[in-house]
């Protein structure tokens, strides 16, 4: 189970991020932290292997500034072996051109159909070549670009993935194009 956060507001954006992951961590704990925040047009984000508390310590998450964002803590049964749990298997997943972020929970179980259709297109920041692993959310923030590139606006580019997409899926997404 995943903890997920989301906000626009002129709170301090990651303090407030931060606890509310470190809330509901209780419950099910973390094994890779992510933010995604948009500020004035831009999108930053950060993300690390480990629970809020580590990611904390080890980052400089708690600087990210905004008035909008996403906020992720994952955990998964594979992510404890190591090859798995990466910083780049965080989330939030950014397009090419980081100008979306995703944060999804859930499992995608027709993630790899659409990952063979699109890895013609995108590069998968993701992708383990070792374990030829990819983390089914990032086909989804994938899928999302090309139909907004495609002149979708973003909320019925976020529908349209998630009605393509099978299994158990809540998306969160936020983009420097559509702020609000």
């Amino acid at each position: 189970m995943c903890q997920l956060a989301a906000y626009i507001g002129d709170r301090p954006i990651a303090p407030l991020f931060m606890e509310s992951l470190r809330l509901q961590e209780g419950y099910y704990g973390g094994q890779a932290t992510g933010l995604g925040v948009l500020d004035n047009g831009v999108l930053s984000w950060r993300k690390a292997p480990g629970p809020v508390d580590h990611i904390i310590e080890n980052s400089d998450i708690m600087g990210l500034t905004g008035t909008t964002g996403i906020a992720h803590s994952r955990l998964k049964e594979t992510d404890v072996v190591e090859e798995y749990n990466r910083a780049k298997n965080a989330h939030p997943f950014t397009n090419t051109d980081n100008t979306l972020a995703l944060m999804h929970n859930g499992v995608i179980t027709n993630y790899e159909q659409h990952w063979s259709e699109l890895a013609k297109e995108y590069t998968f920041k993701g992708y383990n070549e070792d374990i030829n692993y990819i983390t089914d959310s990032e086909v989804a923030v994938h899928m999302v670009d090309k139909l907004v590139c495609e002149g979708t606006c973003l909320e019925d580019a976020v529908r349209e993935t998630a009605n393509r997409l099978t299994g158990m899926v809540l998306l969160g997404v936020i983009s420097v194009d559509e702020p609000e």
